[in-house]
């Protein structure tokens, strides 16, 4: 009895650094999945709280003292930056195309060699859309009864930035927005399957209504 009492004895201190060592095992990759797991957000809105001083993008920054520019990070920078940040692909889906500052970095990232796709809407077509499509940018538009009104960006397939900011002048200025960019990558799939199935749909140049129209009349037809 004391002999086998001692066995089992002997065998629970054997066994105890090999537990430790796969319970520490399961713990450091517990803790190494929720690091990866976890993916920086951002959030910004318009309009801006004032023009930001253009040296402020420059190594030399500001040198004047009485400045009439603000000197602090604004929205419409934040978004140039991670717009300009493409270095492979690029595939935008706005309802309305008419920044300049914007459709200048589209323009940029295309002659670089970034594949740049756009889908806009297509009840007015501004002339900025044209002068993107006169440099070789890919433009699909909206040919449905109803409005493409997306507001999102796909920057290699790897983050999105979405929310109520259309591409205007009005957007950036005078209007109430948010903007959001996201990294996480179930949801950017998402988009970037929205994105592949409007490209495909409205390269086929059909004037007829989108998917499930006939379902969605009859829904709203006593509202």
């Amino acid at each position: 009895m004391v002999a086998k009492y001692l066995s089992w004895r002997t065998l629970s201190y054997a066994l105890n650094p090999i537990l430790f060592y796969v319970a520490y095992k399961l713990y450091l990759n517990h803790r190494n999945n929720d690091s990866n797991s976890y993916v920086p957000s951002e959030a910004f809105m318009f309009p801006d709280s004032g023009i930001q001083c253009p040296y402020m993008e420059t190594d030399r920054g500001c040198l004047s003292a009485d400045c009439p520019y603000t000197h602090t990070l604004q929205s419409i920078t934040r978004l140039k930056n991670h717009v300009k940040s493409a270095t492979r692909t690029l595939d935008v889906c706005v309802f309305i195309l008419e920044s300049n500052h914007l459709l200048d970095i589209l323009i940029s990232a295309h002659k670089s060699g970034v594949t740049v796709r756009c889908i806009t809407d297509s009840k007015d077509i501004p002339s900025d859309v044209r002068r993107i499509k006169s440099h070789g940018i890919p433009v699909r538009f909206d040919t449905s009864d109803y409005l493409m009104h997306h507001k999102f960006i796909v920057i290699d397939g790897a983050k999105v930035i979405t929310g109520s900011y259309n591409w205007t002048k009005s957007g950036m200025s005078t209007s109430r927005e948010n903007v959001i960019v996201v990294r996480t990558q179930d949801v950017v799939r998402k988009y970037a399957e929205e994105f592949e199935a409007l490209w495909r749909g409205y390269g086929q140049n059909k004037t007829n209504k989108t998917r499930c129209s006939g379902f969605t009349d009859r829904f709203y037809e006593g509202l």
